[in-house]
């Protein structure tokens, strides 16, 4: 009986686990890619005031 209640705990768990992996995987994808447009924007915008800043660098 403590066996089965055991296993039965051991694959709730896992189901568990599972289930918040997918919800991450899933939010993850929904993330990223604006993430990533924004992350581009700023470095973008970075660079553009770091070649603002010293112009003597682009030579």
């Amino acid at each position: 009986m403590s066996h089965y209640q055991h296993y039965g705990t051991t694959v709730r768990e896992k189901m568990a686990a599972y289930q918040a992996e997918a919800a991450r995987a899933r939010l993850l994808k929904l993330i990223v890619p604006s993430f990533r447009v924004r992350l581009g924007r700023i470095l973008l915008a970075m660079g553009r005031r770091l070649v603002g800043e010293s112009p003597g660098l682009q030579s």
